[in-house]
């Protein structure tokens, strides 16, 4: 929790909107953590509101910690069994993944900028 600051870009995908993430900005950081559920409340405000919202909606929070220039990123619903992709051969081709977030994943090795890539 200490990494998380007000400012900060979060994503935020709603069960209702099928896997569609919501840009939003951390505005506050509640500085106590909740001893039951051994959780921090950290509040958003969207950037990109979604058409309709309703009290008690299910969410995944994704909270962008840093950034770095020329990383490589991929689709995530690119990835097979989470370590593989497909690049034209039948065969899937191994790769070493880092940081993720709701729609990409930086990918550290096995492929290049300019490896074709096939949707599963």
């Amino acid at each position: 929790i200490r990494q998380v600051k007000p400012g900060q870009t979060a994503y935020i995908t709603l069960d209702s909107y099928n896997e569609t993430a919501f840009e939003a900005e951390v505005t506050r950081i509640v500085p106590y953590m909740d001893e039951r559920s051994r959780t921090f409340k950290v509040e958003a405000r969207f950037i990109e509101t979604p058409p309709t919202l309703y009290p008690n909606f299910t969410v995944e929070t994704s909270i962008v910690l840093r950034t770095k220039d020329k990383a490589l990123l991929v689709p995530a619903g690119y990835l097979v069994d989470g370590a593989f992709l497909m690049t034209g051969s039948d065969t899937p081709t191994p790769v070493t993944i880092g940081a993720r977030d709701l729609e990409n994943v930086k990918i550290l090795e096995g492929i290049d900028a300019n490896t074709k890539l096939y949707k599963p």
